[in-house]
């Protein structure tokens, strides 16, 4: 009977260790969904889980040995005038790599090197997560660093890449002000939603009357701030997000405008107002059409009156997304 129980016990052994042994050298995630990162659904990953629940169990019982955790993106275009592509993709997905691992039981100190990499190819294969063991630095007889995070960005600043949005040079109406010429920078807070600040001046003078029925020229100033809401058919072709080049987005926002002049007044009308409406964009022009509501403050009176006022803008977006 005793040697029954050491014969079983053996061979338990002999079967674990050689589950240890069997465990893969590097294991790849890949064809992540184009422009998602951590929030791919549980059931993406779970088809992994054995082979991670293995790889790590092999890392923890052997003392040399450590992982190297690598993700990418690739630089797939989500329509002609947006690069989706971006270093914050592939920092997503390494994270919930290394989250999964770090549950599954691997020491924080077995992990040697996390890259993120931007690949200038387009194609699921490069949208990936990876997790590769190797030997610890300290038995390779190199200096005692075992935690090291570097991020490749091949070819355009992260900043830029992924939250500048450009400048925009327009004409827009304005109340009692003829119309003014707008200059604004956007900035990209999602895929979807574009911040706009907007600035304006009127070249053109205009008539106001003023006390006793004199005339003075007046010019109009007019400041904006927007939120934009990106409004798409997006199909996928090979791997690729193809979009329509015509953009219907929808757009609020508050703004003044105001008729000074180079008189006495410091200015003879103040508008300001919550406005939204639709934007209809055709590759590098949008024309916007803007109903708001708000009140006007007069030099005659401290009064203020409430109303409703509509706006017409012409935009030329001169470079970015």
């Amino acid at each position: 009977m005793a040697q029954r129980i050491v014969m079983l016990l053996l061979l338990f052994s002999i079967l674990s260790f050689s589950e240890v042994l069997a465990t893969p050298d590097k294991i790849v995630i890949s064809n992540f969904e184009p422009g998602i990162g951590e929030s791919m659904p549980q059931s993406f990953w779970s088809p992994y889980f054995p082979a991670l629940r293995s790889l790590v169990r092999y890392v923890q019982a052997v003392p040399d040995q450590g992982v190297i955790l690598t993700a990418g993106v690739d630089k797939t275009r989500y329509s002609k005038s947006h690069d989706g592509s971006n270093g914050g993709l592939a920092n997503d997905r390494l994270i919930t790599l290394k989250e999964i691992l770090l549950d599954m039981g691997l020491a924080e100190d077995r992990i040697i090197k996390e890259t993120c990499f931007i690949k200038s190819d387009t194609g699921g294969v490069y949208r990936f997560v990876a997790v590769e063991v190797s030997l610890l630095p300290i038995y390779e007889g190199s200096d005692t660093t075992i935690y090291e995070t570097r991020y490749v960005q091949q070819e355009n600043y992260i900043f830029f890449n992924r939250y500048f949005g450009g400048m925009t040079l327009g004409i827009s109406t304005a109340p009692d002000a003829n119309f003014v010429f707008t200059l604004g920078g956007r900035l990209r807070l999602t895929d979807r939603i574009v911040m706009e600040g907007q600035v304006g001046h009127s070249l053109v003078t205009n008539s106001q009357t003023v006390e006793l029925g004199r005339q003075v020229d007046a010019y109009g100033l007019y400041y904006g701030l927007y939120f934009t809401y990106r409004v798409e058919d997006c199909s996928n072709l090979y791997d690729t997000l193809v979009c329509s080049t015509t953009m219907l987005n929808v757009i609020i926002g508050v703004s003044q405008t105001e008729n000074d002049t180079k008189g006495q007044f410091d200015y003879l009308l103040k508008r300001r107002v919550f406005e939204g409406g639709l934007t209809y964009r055709y590759h590098w022009l949008e024309v916007r059409g803007l109903m708001g509501y708000g009140f006007d403050e007069t030099w005659r009176s401290n009064d203020v009156k409430y109303g409703w006022s509509t706006r017409l803008q012409v935009v030329a977006i001169l470079f970015g997304h």
